[in-house]
């Protein structure tokens, strides 16, 4: 089995997290995106890419009820949502940060 892990920074409050998790042969196994912002000291996750639950899925975090986090499940392999995720993530950062700090208010 091999991990890796790394985290690029989007602005000098954000950055996105990257957990993947190779098994010999058979390849991607588990994955992890997190997207996260910092105030003060506290890293808060906005919105992950994992494969919890049994099935590729996005949380939107800052919503605090469970059933308004838009859980939204991909019918993908490991490999596309893998891509999905870095390009939502990449592409939308900034409307996540502004929807959170909305939230926040």
């Amino acid at each position: 089995m091999s991990k890796i892990e790394y985290a690029y920074p989007l602005d000098a409050e954000s950055k996105n997290y990257i957990r993947i998790i190779t098994e010999f042969e058979e390849g991607l196994k588990d994955l992890v995106v997190i997207y996260y912002t910092t105030e003060g000291d506290e890293e808060i996750p906005l919105v992950t890419y994992d494969l919890a639950h049994e099935f590729p899925h996005r949380d939107i975090r800052y919503l605090d009820e469970k059933d308004k986090r838009r859980k939204k499940r991909f019918e993908v392999s490991i490999d596309e949502f893998y891509s999905i995720a870095l390009d939502d993530i990449n592409q939308n950062w900034i409307r996540y940060l502004e929807e959170y700090r909305k939230v926040r208010k």
